[in-house]
């Protein structure tokens, strides 16, 4: 296979970024690199930069994919704060980001069930954002939060 080295580098950037399995997006990359091959026309520029730009894109669009499974969308609603929780237990339990929102939440609770909820997502997202979370890490700790509640 040419551009082998072009291959491992797409796939070496994206692993770096996304800590998704260097084997797979390498596969993904070489999958995109052999497709980008069939249409390439030759009228249209190097065949190298053609075949960057597909793999880039496929392996956007498998990280998206990857990222859906791994870190499912969370409505606010999906909170349920209905029964008493031991606090001592429950924070004990949680990672430093996940406390951190649930503390956040302890404290603007008034406000937060003044709203509906997809306001009060975007207001406790947009606190977060400030603060310095990524994200990720608000969809993590969210997920986490919603995991210990539920127990």
């Amino acid at each position: 296979m040419e551009n082998l080295k072009l291959i491992q580098k797409i796939a070496w950037m994206f692993y770096k970024t996304t800590h998704i399995e260097f084997d797979d997006l390498f596969q993904e990359a070489a999958i995109a690199y052999l497709t980008s091959q069939n249409k390439y026309n030759s009228t249209r520029g190097k065949t190298t930069t053609f075949s960057w730009w597909c793999i880039k894109n496929h392996l956007v669009n498998y990280v998206k994919i990857q990222n859906a499974y791994r870190y499912p969308r969370l409505f606010i609603e999906d909170l349920k704060f209905d029964k008493p929780v031991n606090t001592s237990y429950f924070f004990e339990n949680l990672s430093k980001p996940a406390e951190q929102i649930a503390v956040l939440i302890n404290e603007n609770s008034k406000e937060l069930l003044s709203c509906n909820p997809k306001k009060a997502k975007r207001k406790i997202n947009s606190i977060l954002y400030q603060k310095g979370f990524s994200m990720r890490n608000i969809q993590i700790g969210m997920r986490e939060l919603q995991i210990s509640l539920n127990n």
